[in-house]
């Protein structure tokens, strides 16, 4: 144990040494530079019309749209020509969301179509692949909330498509 502990208090001198010695070398100019080989990409500037989510594209890469573009710009779905922003959510499986939400989940559901929309419960939308859960979310010029607070104000109905 004595050990471990002091192996921790050395590493710690150790970083906060390396740390002082590379601000000076820094300051003074001097501080190795290591050339990037041509093995890198760019990332495309984001745009507003990347942010949309496309229900038919895998509810994975939906999950991660709406967690990579927090909290910079926020992932947004159209609804009567409106933008509502979801900033976080959760992908639950097709039996997990049976059990919760107690209706089947089949294919012949259109990914976009909202599940249930209700202040108590929740929102759960329909994705290719799954069902999201959402978990915060923002209408236009409004703050972002829970959806059982944004529902108490805002209807959104079960069995509509996101545009």
């Amino acid at each position: 144990m004595k050990q471990q502990e002091n192996f921790g208090k050395d590493f710690h001198i150790f970083g906060a040494d390396l740390l002082v010695k590379t601000i000076s070398q820094i300051e003074e100019g001097v501080a190795p530079r290591k050339k990037q080989d041509g093995n890198f990409s760019l990332a495309p500037m984001l745009t507003k019309d990347m942010a949309k989510i496309d229900f038919e594209r895998p509810i994975n890469e939906i999950k991660n749209k709406i967690y990579g573009l927090n909290p910079i710009m926020g992932a947004y779905v159209v609804y009567n020509g409106k933008i509502i922003k979801i900033w976080q959510a959760r992908v639950l499986d097709n039996n997990e969301s049976s059990d919760i939400l107690k209706i089947k989940i089949t294919e012949d559901i259109k990914p976009g179509t909202i599940l249930v929309s209700d202040s108590k419960i929740g929102l759960y939308i329909k994705a290719k692949g799954g069902v999201l859960k959402v978990l915060e979310i923002q209408a236009e010029k409004a703050k972002r909330m829970t959806p059982n607070d944004f529902l108490r104000g805002n209807n959104l109905e079960a069995g509509k498509i996101f545009e």
